[in-house]
């Protein structure tokens, strides 16, 4: 195993964290561009029915384990659930108010 630099490392840590996040928004992508009534919408919206902050954190966690850079990488920190939580909640709840 090579060793990582350091802005290697932020760099995977930031991208993992931001596909986390970003997963929440293609879904409602998913549903505009496909539609509601679609097999596609309709999976999308099944995922979001019963989707929480805790899955994305989860999500998020699950990806940063499978990284090649595993082994630098620590949970998420309360600064970065602080940072991420108000744009998953936004985005959860239009969702799940619309659908």
């Amino acid at each position: 195993m090579r060793k990582a630099s350091l802005e290697e490392v932020v760099q995977d840590r930031s991208d993992r964290i931001f596909n986390g996040v970003f997963q929440i928004k293609s879904m409602e992508n998913t549903i505009v561009d496909e539609g509601a009534d679609s097999e596609a919408g309709k999976n999308a919206i099944n995922i979001i029915k019963n989707y929480t902050i805790e899955d994305v954190f989860n999500d998020i966690e699950e990806s940063l384990q499978s990284s090649p850079f595993a082994q630098y990488h620590c949970s998420l920190t309360a600064s970065e659930k602080m940072l991420i939580t108000p744009f998953i909640l936004q985005v959860l709840s239009k969702l799940k108010s619309e659908y």
